[in-house]
């Protein structure tokens, strides 16, 4: 199963198993559990917003948890053609965090998305994604 998205929350699945056992041909399993997070980021995603002649950017913050420990060691978008973005190490409330701020280069009206991947040398999660969602007024159709 996979808890991709779902820190924090508590996730069920039903599956039925089929044996060869005459008396219990199908078994029914449920499985529930809580998905502990690895990082706290907030908010969780980026929203670009407002008239393409102004500056249109926007920044998450990235807070590993305690219980596990990281350094984000790469960044690349999936897309990237629209946007231009920066991470930089911050401190909150005392701890190691990440600050990731997104610039909107798109220069005419409508909308668009991408994600920023960041690389972890984590074995728990190798892999952090930032969507991008952006709705951009002004300028030519």
């Amino acid at each position: 199963m996979d808890t991709k998205g779902f820190g924090g929350k508590t996730v069920s699945k039903k599956a039925t198993i089929y044996t060869n056992d005459e008396k219990n041909k199908k078994l029914k399993v449920h499985i529930s559990g809580k998905v502990e997070k690895f990082a706290v980021i907030q908010p969780n995603s980026i929203l670009l917003k407002g008239n393409s002649e102004k500056n249109i950017n926007s920044s998450v913050t990235i807070v590993p948890k305690d219980k596990y420990p990281f350094k984000v060691i790469g960044t690349r978008a999936k897309d990237g053609k629209n946007i231009r973005f920066k991470l930089e190490d911050v401190k909150k409330s005392g701890k190691q965090a990440y600050q990731l701020t997104v610039e909107n280069l798109q220069k005419k009206q409508g909308r668009y998305s991408d994600t920023i991947y960041l690389k972890t040398d984590s074995d728990v999660m190798q892999e952090i994604e930032i969507r991008v969602y952006a709705n951009i007024s002004g300028g030519k159709k």
